[in-house]
C-alpha cells in the first residue's frame, strides 16, 4: 500500500475522464507504472492535475525526478 493509493483523484474526472479516456483506477495504474518504469518515487505534490494534462507535462514531472 503506497501513499497515493489513498489520494482523492476526483480531479482526474474533470481532466481526463470527462472525455471517457481514463478512470481513477487507471490513473492510479499510470502513477504506479511511472514509478516502477523509471524507478522513481512520486511525491504527493506531483499528483497534481497539471502534471497529467498531457504527455509533455507527465514527462516534465518524470524528468524532475530523474535529474
Amino acid at each position: 500500500f503506497t501513499w497515493w493509493a489513498s489520494l482523492d483523484l476526483g480531479w482526474a474526472f474533470s481532466i481526463i475522464y470527462q472525455d471517457g479516456v481514463l478512470d481513477s483506477l487507471e490513473i492510479v495504474a499510470i502513477i504506479d507504472g511511472v514509478e516502477k518504469t523509471f524507478k522513481i518515487s512520486l511525491d504527493p505534490d506531483d499528483i497534481d492535475p497539471s502534471n497529467f494534462q498531457s504527455a509533455t507535462a507527465m514527462w516534465n514531472m518524470i524528468e524532475k525526478h530523474l535529474a
